[in-house]
């Protein structure tokens, strides 16, 4: 995606109003960690951030933290012929993921937020390949 958007060809994902699990790589590293060295902690957790997003809130968060255009959609059809329908539909549909165990648990996000999130990774270039 970095490269998409560093070109300023980046955007939405189809129609963009799907919803978009997001977190950083520092969060869930520190989540993994945190889950590890604390004893209160058991079952499943949602890797996710806090913040509930759609994927035109993720492009736009992303082509702003790189000073890039982000309104060029990527086609749902063009998804459907290059990964088969079934696979698109991921990409397409979305999800609404809450992270309300992690949260209970206590643990405490360093970029709860997309725009702080998407600043940091975008200063460090292609590196994480965001």
């Amino acid at each position: 995606m970095y490269w998409l958007f560093f070109f300023g060809v980046g955007g939405p994902v189809a129609s963009g109003n799907q919803f978009f699990p997001w977190i950083h790589i520092d969060d869930m590293i520190g989540l993994l960690t945190y889950a590890l060295e604390n004893e209160k902690v058991n079952g499943v957790l949602n890797g996710v951030a806090p913040q509930i997003i759609t994927n035109k809130d993720f492009a736009s968060s992303l082509g702003k933290a790189m000073w890039r255009p982000s309104f060029f959609p990527l086609p749902g059809f063009v998804l459907n012929a290059l990964f088969s329908q079934e696979r698109a539909k991921i990409m397409t549909e979305g999800q609404k993921v809450i992270p309300k165990r992690t949260l209970e648990l206590g643990y405490k996000f360093i970029y709860p937020q997309i725009d702080d999130a998407c600043k940091n990774l975008a200063s460090y270039g292609p590196i994480y390949n965001v």
